[in-house]
Order: structure tokens, then sequence, then C-alpha cells
């Protein structure tokens, strides 16, 4: 790969982050979600252009330009912890006691303020014994430090890969929840590449780490799109009080007069790609108020709430016109597979279709 592509990766990782962070910016009701998504754009594409800074060599003209570098590496563990902590628990609030996570970026911090203010000849020595790998008297603490922060992130995102594997026993998140995992372990693993770069005085490492960061911050803007609830804040705003439930401010029993409605006269199962998301768009209500509604009213998640209306439909019809084909009916009722068809249709009655027209018809005839 030519040596300029990297770079524009990163410079283009950079640009968009920094975009981003302004656009939470302009968003008419902002929650404590959108302003830490702020802070997280801003830091990373504030780190990339340092990142840029290294690998291109400008950093030797410019030493100042890697100023609050170990305040950013320190700062990217908590603020993705809670980026994507958000994701998946919007509606409870972020712990004020989990604020102690960004203790050791406020230590970093006074080690770069020590950085800032020494001489220029001084700065580049210590710069030297970091990317060029030339040891100087400050050069294993400095690199002690930055594995440090690796450390933390580590610590931080693992944990919260406990939190998210735990919520997923429990509740149904759908695939939001597979994407915000690999999304974190994939952070985890850009932010490691990153710092052993830096600590092993590898331009190669360091080049990769923020060509891996730009490339994660590009597919989570594409993500957006598919999953509008990743990082949902470009795209929902909900109404959220303290730690109730994600339905305790909204009239349920005027939103279940809706959802019914969509059941029974406009057959909205029988659309064959219909998302979590299209349903709470019809509701007007966030997804996850969507899934909490579905799984305090009817015990079940999304998908298996579609497919029960689904296969009582088809029963139906397997009764009614018993003439009609069976993946006919299948694709009628929202199906996109006679198999798909058949294993819902035996998990929710017993049977098979076939069986269950034979078993409905001879009773007729009875």
């Amino acid at each position: 790969m030519p040596h300029f592509i990297p770079d524009i990766i990163i410079l283009f990782g950079a640009g968009l982050s920094l975009l981003t962070s302004l656009g939470q910016l302009t968003l008419r009701e902002r929650r404590t979600e959108n302003y830490n998504l702020v802070f997280l754009f801003l830091v990373l594409g504030l780190c990339l252009l340092q990142i840029y800074f290294v690998t291109s060599g400008l950093y030797l003209e410019r030493p100042g330009s890697v100023f609050l570098f170990l305040t950013y590496a320190y700062l990217l563990g908590p603020i993705l912890f809670i980026a994507y902590y958000y994701v998946i628990f919007p509606v409870r609030g972020f712990p004020v006691r989990k604020t102690l996570l960004f203790i050791p970026s406020m230590a970093a911090f006074i080690v770069d303020l020590y950085y800032f203010f020494q001489p220029k000849n001084v700065q580049i020595q210590i710069l030297n014994g970091i990317f060029p790998g030339r040891e100087g008297l400050l050069t294993p603490f400095v690199k002690s430090v930055i594995a440090g922060s690796s450390v933390q992130a580590i610590a931080y995102l693992t944990f919260l890969l406990i939190l998210l594997f735990r919520e997923k026993s429990r509740h149904d998140h759908g695939t939001i929840m597979n994407v915000d995992i690999c999304y974190s372990v994939f952070s985890m693993a850009a932010h490691a590449v990153l710092v052993s770069g830096a600590v092993f005085s590898s331009l190669t490492l360091i080049t990769l780490g923020g060509v891996m960061s730009s490339l994660l911050l590009i597919c989570a803007y594409v993500v957006g799109f598919r999953f509008p609830e990743f990082l949902h804040l470009f795209f929902i705003r909900a109404v959220r009080k303290g730690g109730k439930s994600p339905i305790s401010g909204i009239e349920t029993d005027e939103v279940m007069e809706r959802l019914m409605k969509l059941i029974n006269d406009e057959k909205i199962y029988s659309e064959e790609d219909i998302t979590l998301q299209d349903l709470a768009d019809e509701l007007s209500l966030t997804i996850h108020q969507t899934s909490r509604l579905i799984n305090e009213q009817f015990n079940m998640n999304f998908n298996n709430f579609i497919n029960k209306f689904r296969v009582d439909e088809a029963g139906r019809i397997l009764v009614d016109d018993s003439s009609r084909s069976i993946i006919s009916i299948a694709h009628e009722v929202g199906f996109s597979s006679k198999s798909a068809f058949y294993s819902a249709f035996s998990r929710f009655t017993g049977v098979t279709p076939t069986v269950f027209r034979k078993e409905k018809t001879a009773k007729a005839r009875v």
C-alpha cells in the first residue's frame, strides 16, 4: 500500500470525527449522551490529527502538535465506554460514580503539562525517545504511562462487554447488541495496536492503529444508516426520565391501540423486511420503548411478536383456502423463505403447516 494512502484515511477519519462532533452541537434537543458524543468525536478527531503528525514526521518540526497525546489516550477508554453504554442503556442514565473513570486522564494531563512547558529541544528529545526509538532518560517513564492507557481502555471495555453479554441474556435488543459488542472489541483492538506502536517505537503499528480507528469511525457512520440505534443519538430523540422504564412516560393504552390497528387492520407484519425501527417509527417511539412495550405487553421479543401474528394469519388462510400452496401463503404473511415459515409455524403451533391444514380440514368435515 502506498505510504500516502494511510495518511489520507487517517486525515479523512480526523475530519469526519471533528465534523460529527460539531454536528452533535447542532441538535435542538441535546442530552447527556449528545455531549458525551461531542467529547468523544472531538478527542478522537484531535488524536487522529496527532497520529498523522507522527506518521508524516511533522511532529519534529512542531513538537507542540502532540501536546495532550497522553490525555487523549487516557480519555478514549472511558468515553468509548460511556458511548457504547448509552447505545444499550440510554434510559438508565449514567451512574455519577462512574465519573471516577476519568481520574487517570487527569493524571495524564499533568504529565502533558510538564511536556508542554519544556523547551522545544527537550520536547523533541522526549519524542525521539518514543517514535524513532532512541532511548532517553524519560523514555521508560513515558512509555509506561502510554502503556497504562491501553491497560485502562481494555479494562473498561472488558467490563462493558460483561455488561453487554449480561444484558443480552436478559433482554432482546436484536442485531444492534451484536453490532455494539463487535465495535467494543474492535475499538479495544485499535487502541491496543496504537499504544503498542508508541511503546515499541513502531511507526507501522501507530499507522495501523490510526487506520483502524479511522475505519471504525467511517464504518460506524455507515452502520448508523442500517442500524440507526447504533450511536442512536444521530437520529433518535427520546424522552428519558432518570432510571424509569422507557415506557413510563407514554400513554400505553393509546399506543397499544395504534399498535393493534397496525397489526389487525394494516397487517404490518406481512412486510417481509419489517424491522423494530420501522415499527417504532409508526408508533412515534424509540426502538427501546417499542422493544420494552412488546416485552411487557406480550412477553416476547420483536421477532417472535411479528412471527406470532404471521403464523396466526397463515393458519387462518391454510384452513379458509385449502387450495392455496403453502409457499404462497408463507410469502403473503411476510416470510422470506419456506424454511423460515416452517420453523416459526412449528414453534408456535407444534405441528407443520401441512399437518395443521390436514387436522383442521378433517375437524371441519366432522
